[in-house]
């Protein structure tokens, strides 16, 4: 199993992110390289350093970059190490309402989507057709609190990959495929008469 990391908000450095040695060893970055850090689909150049202060679950990222990149601080994180990026998820949205005030009356039911969270981790949002801003790659939606076990307001970064259990039309369809591409789950529509035949 993947270690779950704790964020520590920095307070002393810019664009920086800290990682324990062996943990910089085990996921094969090195700190002389150029690297970006992606959350969702957002991602920033960041300085990275090594520091055997910290545990070897925690990474410590500068306030400036936790900002930019709206990173939530109640979650825990894996991370992969893509080419000159670093990657920190799962951050998974679910699309589950057209009106926002339909999303703010079924939030609570959507637990059940979280049952395995103590494995997976990450972040998941939820949220509707109404609340994105695509200008801004933003979301008005619902973030899953696994230490408050409850789904709390905000505003959020695109997430990485969305699962949708709405219908959409051509225009948001087009969007989300083009946004994320294969990272956009439950994306075929089907009628009823191949649905029978399945």
């Amino acid at each position: 199993m993947r270690t779950k990391f704790n964020i520590i908000p920095d307070l002393n450095a810019l664009n920086c992110l800290t990682i324990h040695p062996n943990m910089a060893k085990q996921n094969n970055i090195t700190a002389r390289k150029r690297w970006f850090l992606r959350f969702g689909i957002q991602a920033l150049e960041i300085k990275l350093r090594t520091s055997s202060s910290l545990e070897e679950n925690e990474l410590k990222i500068s306030v400036d970059v936790i900002e930019n990149l709206r990173i939530p601080l109640n979650c825990r994180f894996e991370i992969r190490r893509e080419n000159n990026e670093i990657l920190l998820g799962p951050y998974i949205g679910i699309l589950t309402a057209s009106k926002k005030s339909s999303l703010d009356e079924s939030v609570q039911y959507l637990s059940n989507y979280l049952y395995d969270y103590d494995h997976i981790g990450g972040a998941a949002l939820a949220f509707s057709l109404e609340s994105i801003n695509p200008i801004e790659n933003t979301i008005e939606g619902y973030l899953y609190n696994s230490e408050m076990k409850k789904w709390e307001p905000g505003v959020f970064a695109y997430p990485a990959s969305v699962f949708k259990i709405i219908f959409l039309n051509k225009y948001w369809r087009n969007h989300f495929q083009t946004v994320f591409g294969r990272r956009f789950f439950n994306s075929y529509v089907f009628n009823k008469w191949e649905m029978y035949k399945w």
